[in-house]
């Protein structure tokens, strides 16, 4: 059983902290959530380790655990035998490795390879990873991927739900078990917009980034021409004219840099912070966009070193 599983961890390796079992629970259940599997028992455990060290070591990542010889010999041990302390006399490292790999999240820090552009790869140049934050997004989320998922050029989708009670992540499972591009990951807590996000670009590999919020319905082609102008840009973060359920035009779009002298004078006219709209101008360039819907490139990205986490909630996007 899973739960053997996780209290003989710390026996084997007395150096594990608790916060292991824990990570174990987190992504076990996760990889169950997404792919069904059964990791109640150690073959479907197993199933989970080995297809997730595969699918890391074919996207480029560098982790110790992804040596596919490796895993397939430790997790047949685990399937035939059941049994931990035998694996552990039989393959001495190999439980200080997966020590390792549960201490080290591949959410953070780990980074693929940068490989050089090989022939016919211009197509994956286009790629864009929509990244979407949910927290009691169950009303909204089922359109919103609904949408995504018809959206031209996006090649992935990733969820990271900040401990939602409502059904989010039930629904996000649905679209999950239809359409492999979409993952998700399920925060036991909330570590803020800003970090989920971070999460969601360091678990997708697409050159393009779109962070979109739960609530936002694109069109098919907002997206893919979003990246059309920004690659005609150069270095840039993107936003759309985005409308409600009326029609009506929401100003927040535009933004100017905070002036707090103007808020402490004038208090209660925040309206007055967006930015004018630019009738003559199909592009208007403004100090600073909403978060709701941002494209850039993954290069800039990296560059500006994603998302502060130090904005739980509220004005990570002007910092951006």
């Amino acid at each position: 059983m899973l739960a053997h599983t996780c209290a003989t961890l710390p026996t084997l390796h007395p150096e594990l902290p608790s916060a292991v079992t824990h990570a174990v629970l987190v992504r076990g259940n996760a990889r169950r959530r997404a792919g069904g599997l059964d990791v109640d028992s150690y073959a479907g455990w197993n199933a989970a380790l080995v297809d997730l060290s595969l699918r890391m070591a074919g996207l480029g990542w560098r982790n110790v655990l992804c040596e596919t010889a490796f895993v397939s010999r430790a997790g047949e041990a685990i399937s035939r035998d059941g049994d931990l302390e035998a694996l552990a006399a039989r393959w001495p490292g190999w439980v200080p490795r997966l020590a390792d790999f549960l201490m080290h999240d591949p959410l953070h820090g780990l980074r693929r390879p940068v490989r050089p552009a090989r022939a016919g790869a211009s197509r994956l140049n286009v790629a864009i990873a929509a990244i979407v934050v949910t927290y009691q997004s169950g009303s909204t989320i089922d359109a919103c991927l609904s949408r995504l998922r018809q959206a031209q050029d996006v090649a992935e989708i990733r969820v990271i739900d900040n401990g939602s009670l409502d059904g989010t992540l039930d629904i996000v499972q649905r679209h999950a078990s239809h359409d492999a591009r979409v993952r998700f990951v399920g925060n036991p807590d909330n570590p803020g917009f800003a970090a989920a996000n971070n999460q969601g670009v360091a678990d997708s590999a697409s050159p393009w980034l779109a962070f979109i919020n739960p609530d936002l319905m694109v069109e098919a082609e907002t997206l893919a021409e979003l990246r059309r102008r920004a690659e005609a840009l150069g270095d840039c973060l993107l936003g759309v004219e985005q409308l409600d359920e009326h029609g009506q035009a929401d100003a927040a779009v535009r933004r100017r840099d905070p002036d707090f002298l103007l808020m402490l004078r004038s208090p209660g006219r925040g309206s007055k912070l967006a930015a004018p709209r630019d009738p003559h101008q199909a592009l208007q360039r403004v100090p600073a966009l909403s978060g709701a819907l941002l494209m850039m490139p993954r290069v800039l990205f990296d560059r500006i070193g994603g998302w502060d986490a130090g904005y739980r909630l509220l004005a990570e996007d002007i910092d951006q």
